[in-house]
C-alpha cells in the first residue's frame, strides 16, 4: 500500500526540519562566540600575603610565595617573569625589598628595591641599597648591565626621578646641580648601551619631577613651578600646560594617534577635581573630555584607540574635609566602570551595582573586556575581588574571588589604596 503524504504534514515535517536546522546553527554560532570571546593572559595577585598566579580564563591558581608578605606584583613585558614588593611600598618606611620570580619554575631572586621593568625588555631598573644609592640594570636572571652611580664627590643625593624612556633603551634623570633642590638642576637621559648622557633641559632655579613619556617616546612630561611641562625631543622646545596633570602609567598615547591621555588634577581630595582629557604635545593645549559633575580617573585607551576606559563617581567638591578612612571610602563609593569614545562622545556606565565599589579596568588584548577590582560595599570586611567585563553585553564574571591589601600607606586613605583612591597594585595583567 502507498502512503501518500498530505500537504499540512508535509509543512509540519519541513517546519519541524528548519526550526532544528537553525537550532543547531545558532548553538554553533553561540559556540564560535564563546570561544572567540573567551578571556586569554594570565594575572598575578596576592592572598594573605602569597602570590598567585591563574592563567585565564579558568586555570588553577599556582601558589609562588608561602612568607606572607608579597605585595604589588608587576610583569615583565614578556610575561616570563614577575617582581614583587616584601614590605609596603615606597611611601612606607624602610624595609621594602624587591624580588624577580620565573612564572614557569618559581625560581626566585632578591632584586633591590623597586623594580621596575623595562618597556620591551626582561630587564628592570633597581635601586641599590648601599651607602650612595645608586642605581643598577638587571636582566631577569640577575646580571648588571649597566650602573647610574650617585656623585661621589658631592656628599649629597643629586640624582631623582630616574625612569625609563619609552623604548627601555635608556633611562632619564634629575641631576641636582648644586647642594639644595633649589640650586637649579638639569633632566638628562642616559643611553645604556654607550653610557652616554644627554641634556635635554636646565632649570636654574627649582629641581623638575620627571613622571612619564609619550607612548612613542618623542615627548617627556615633568612638573616644575607647579604646572606640568611637555618637553619635545626632536626641536627641545618646552610647552606649559598651564596645568597640574597625571598621565597614564602606560599606553598614554592615542594607538595610530598623537593625542595623550591625562587626568587634570585641581584638588588633592581622591574624590574632587578630577576630570580626564586629551593634550596635543606640541602645543600644550589640553582638551577636557569629561564634565566638573564627575571625578573622573584611571583613563585607559582600548587597543585600537576608539574607546577610553575610566572609573567615575560624582564629584563631591564642596564636602567636608574627611578626617577618618571611613569617611573617604563615604565619598567615592559610587566609583563605577565608564567607557566613551576617542572624543569624549557616548559616555556610558558599565556597571552599576550599588553593592560594590569598581576599581582600575585594563583592557584585554582583544578589545571586548576588561579586567576590573570590585570592592563590596555590604561587607566591608571582605577583601576586593576581581572580575572582568564583557563591554557589548555588559555582562560580568568572577576571575579571582579575593585579594589581599597589603597595608595602609597613608593614615587617612582606606586600606591598601593610593593618592587616587585605586587599588591597582593588588593584581596585574598580563596579555
Amino acid at each position: 500500500m502507498q502512503f501518500v503524504w498530505s500537504k499540512p504534514r508535509r509543512a509540519l515535517i519541513l517546519l519541524t526540519a528548519l526550526v532544528a536546522v537553525a537550532a543547531t546553527l545558532a548553538l554553533y554560532l553561540i559556540v564560535i562566540a564563546g570561544e572567540t570571546s573567551r578571556v586569554s593572559g594570565r594575572v598575578a595577585y596576592v592572598v594573605d600575603g602569597n602570590l598567585f598566579i591563574k592563567e585565564l580564563p579558568d586555570g588553577e591558581p599556582r601558589q609562588i610565595t608561602a612568607e606572607n608578605n608579597a605585595q604589588h606584583p608587576r610583569w615583565s613585558s614578556t610575561g616570563e617573569w614577575l617582581a614583587y614588593n616584601t614590605e609596603p611600598p615606597i611611601l612606607a618606611a624602610g624595609g621594602s625589598q624587591a624580588w624577580v620570580t620565573n612564572a614557569a619554575t618559581g625560581e626566585i631572586r632578591e632584586a633591590g628595591f623597586p623594580a621596575v621593568w623595562a618597556p620591551q625588555h626582561d630587564y628592570f631598573l633597581t635601586r641599590v641599597d648601599n651607602e650612595f644609592l645608586d642605581y643598577h640594570i638587571v636582566t631577569a636572571d640577575g646580571t648588571v648591565l649597566h650602573v647610574l652611580e650617585q656623585p661621589r664627590e658631592r656628599g649629597a643625593r643629586t640624582l631623582s626621578s630616574v625612569m625609563w624612556t619609552a623604548d627601555g633603551e635608556g633611562i632619564a634623570y634629575i641631576f641636582i646641580l648644586g647642594r639644595r633642590p633649589d640650586d637649579g638642576a638639569e633632566i638628562r637621559v642616559r643611553n645604556i648601551k654607550s653610557g652616554r648622557d644627554e641634556v635635554l633641559y636646565t632649570h636654574e632655579s627649582d629641581t623638575p619631577y620627571v613622571y612619564g613619556w609619550s607612548s612613542d617616546g618623542q615627548f617627556l612630561f615633568f612638573i616644575v613651578d607647579e604646572t606640568s611641562k611637555i618637553l619635545s625631543l626632536d626641536t627641545r622646545e618646552v610647552v606649559d600646560t598651564g596645568k597640574e596633570i597625571g598621565i597614564a602609567s602606560r599606553g598614554s598615547q592615542q594607538p595610530d594617534g598623537n593625542s595623550i591621555l591625562a587626568v587634570e588634577t585641581t584638588a588633592n581630595g581622591i574624590w574632587q577635581g578630577k576630570r580626564i582629557g586629551l593634550v596635543e604635545p606640541t602645543s600644550g593645549e589640553f582638551t577636557y573630555l569629561t564634565n566638573p559633575e564627575v571625578a573622573a580617573i584611571h583613563a585607559r585607551w582600548s587597543p585600537d584607540g576608539s574607546q577610553i576606559s575610566y572609573i567615575a563617581g560624582p564629584d563631591r567638591s564642596g564636602t567636608p574635609e574627611p578626617t577618618t578612612p571611613q569617611e573617604v571610602e563615604a565619598l567615592i563609593d559610587n566609583r563605577h566602570v565608564w567607557i566613551m569614545d576617542a572624543d569624549g562622545s557616548n559616555q556610558r556606565q558599565l556597571t552599576t551595582e550599588p553593592r560594590y565599589r569598581d576599581e582600575d579596568p585594563e583592557w584585554t588584548a582583544d578589545g571586548e573586556h576588561l579586567l576590573f577590582v570590585r570592592i563590596d560595599l555590604e561587607f566591608p570586611d571582605r577583601d576586593p575581588s576581581l572580575w572582568v567585563l564583557d563591554v557589548s553585553t555588559g555582562q560580568t564574571t568572577l576571575l579571582v574571588e579575593r585579594m589581599s591589601y597589603p597595608p595602609p600607606r597613608l593614615a587617612i586613605l582606606p586600606e591598601g589604596t593610593s593618592f587616587l583612591g585605586t587599588v591597582e597594585w593588588l593584581y596585574d595583567f598580563h596579555n
